[in-house]
C-alpha cells in the first residue's frame, strides 16, 4: 500500500465510510465516532504523516518476571494511514485508510528474533468504521474485544497529543527485546559475537554509564591490600592485610576477600589502603576509556586475552538470574541458543510504571519506520497477511 508521500497526498481529507450502523449508536460507538471522525482538517494532515506502535501483553509462558513472557506472547498494534481506491471512476479522489494491525514475534534462530511480516499478521482493521457490536465484519472491528478497541483509541489520541507536544514524538520504535533462557547448571561458553564486541567498545567510551561490570565489583568493606600480580591486580578486603603470598612467623596473612583485576585496569584515583567501597561500586575501568578505532584497535592495545576477559564481562553483566534460570541476550549466544530451555520475549520497557501499554509515535510519511532490523530483531509491521491484505488494495 503507498502511504501519502508528499505534501499533496498529506492534505487529503480521511473520508468516512458510509455508516454501517442501523439506528442510534451506542454510548461507546458514539465516542469512537467521536474520536475518529470529529477531527479538525489540520490534525487529518498531521496524523497522515506519522505511525504509532504499541504492546498487548499476553499471558502465554510467564517466567515470573512482569514484561517478560514467552516468545510470540504478545500482540503489537500500529496505526498508519494508506490510499485505498475509492472504487469510483477516476474523478473520484481516493481515500485515506487508517490501518490498525497486529503483529506477533517468534525467534529466527542465528540469534534474530522476527517481529511482524504477514506469517505474523494477526488482524487488519479499518478504523474509519465503527466497531459492530458482535462479531466478526471482515476489516471492521468489534465490541467482542474492547480493550483491543479501547488500545487503538488511545494510540489515536496519543498520536493527536503529539501534534501539541513534540516531546511525545521518537526518532525511531522501542522494539521487544529477546532473552535465551538457560537452566544454571548448563549456561554456555561467552562467544565472540559482533553485538557483544560493540557492547565492549561502548563499555569503554567515555561517556558511558552503564552497569559496572562483574570482575570490577567491590565486594565490599575496606580496602587492606594492593598488589600487583602477572595475570592481574589483587585488591584485598579486610583481615589481616598483606598479600595471599605474604606470611609471618606464625601464620600466613590474608585478606577476608579479593578481587583480581585485569593488568590493563586503570584503577580509581580513591583505591587506596584503607578506603571503604560500597558492595557493587567500581574499582576501575577495565582499560584506558577512549574511542577505539574498532575491535582490532582495542586488540593493539590490551591484547586478545584480555579482550576475551572483557567480552566474558560485557555478557555476563547482560544477564539475568532468575528462578534457577540463566536469561542472556540472543544476540550475544547465537550459537549457546540452540540449546535454551525457551526464549523469552521482554517488553518492560514498552509500558509504563503502572503496567499500562505506551504508545510510540515516530515520524514516517512513507512507512519506512515501521520495517528494519537492529542487532536482535528484524521488524515488518507492514506487510499484512494475504487473508485480508485484498481489503486494503495495493498493500
Amino acid at each position: 500500500m503507498q502511504a501519502a508521500t508528499s505534501e499533496a497526498a498529506a492534505t487529503v481529507e480521511v473520508v468516512p465510510p458510509v455508516s454501517q450502523v442501523q439506528g442510534p449508536l451506542s454510548p461507546r460507538s458514539a465516542r469512537y465516532e467521536r474520536i475518529i471522525h470529529k477531527r479538525s482538517s489540520e490534525v487529518r494532515r498531521y496524523l497522515a504523516n506519522v505511525v504509532s506502535l504499541a504492546v498487548q501483553p499476553g499471558d502465554k509462558g510467564g517466567i515470573g518476571i512482569p514484561g517478560m513472557s514467552a516468545v510470540g506472547s504478545n500482540l503489537y498494534f500500529t496505526i498508519r494511514r494508506a490510499w485505498v481506491p475509492s472504487g469510483q471512476k477516476s474523478k473520484k479522489r481516493d481515500i485515506v485508510s487508517i490501518v490498525l494491525a497486529g503483529y506477533r514475534a517468534g525467534y529466527q534462530g542465528e540469534g534474530q528474533a522476527l517481529l511482524g511480516g504477514p506469517a505474523r499478521n494477526a488482524f487488519a482493521y479499518d478504523m474509519r468504521y465503527v466497531p459492530v457490536e458482535r462479531g466478526a465484519a471482515g476489516k471492521i472491528m468489534s465490541w467482542d474485544r474492547p480493550d483491543a478497541v479501547e488500545l487503538a483509541l488511545q494510540m489515536e489520541l496519543t498520536a493527536e497529543r503529539s501534534m501539541r507536544d513534540g516531546s511525545l514524538l521518537r526518532g525511531r520504535f522501542d522494539l521487544p527485546r529477546f532473552w535465551a533462557s538457560f537452566d544454571k547448571s548448563s549456561v554456555p561458553l561467552v562467544e565472540d559475537t559482533p553485538a557483544a564486541r560493540s557492547a565492549a567498545l561502548q563499555v569503554l567510551h567515555p561517556d558511558y554509564r552503564g552497569p559496572v561490570l562483574p570482575s570490577l565489583r567491590a565486594p565490599g568493606g575496606v580496602v587492606s591490600v594492593v598488589y600487583p600480580e602477572v595475570d592481574g591486580i589483587g585488591i584485598g578486603f579486610g583481615g589481616s592485610g598483606g598479600t595471599p603470598l605474604a606470611s609471618t612467623d606464625d601464620q600466613e596473612a590474608f585478606p577476608d576477600e579479593a578481587v583480581m583485576l585485569p593488568p590493563c585496569a586503570v584503577l580509581r584515583p580513591s583505591l587506596k589502603v584503607g578506603t571503604r567501597f560500597d558492595k557493587g561500586a567500581a574499582l576501575a575501568d577495565f582499560a584506558p576509556r577512549r574511542m577505539y578505532p574498532g575491535w582490532n584497535g582495542l586488540l593493539n592495545v590490551i591484547g586478545e586475552a584480555q579482550a576475551a576477559w572483557l567480552l566474558r564481562d560485557v555478557v555476563q553483566a547482560s544477564e539475568i538470574h532468575h528462578n534457577g534460570r540463566v536469561l542472556r541476550p540472543i544476540e550475544f549466544c547465537p550459537e549457546g541458543a540452540k540449546s535454551a530451555v525457551q526464549v523469552v520475549e521482554d517488553i518492560r520497557h514498552m509500558m509504563s510504571r503502572r503496567g499500562q501499554p505506551v504508545t510510540q509515535v515516530v515520524h514516517s510519511r512513507d512507512g519506512s519506520a515501521l520495517s528494519g532490523s537492529t542487532a536482535s530483531v528484524g521488524f515488518d509491521l507492514k506487510s499484512l497477511d494475504s487473508r485480508w491484505a485484498h481489503e486494503f488494495t495495493g498493500v
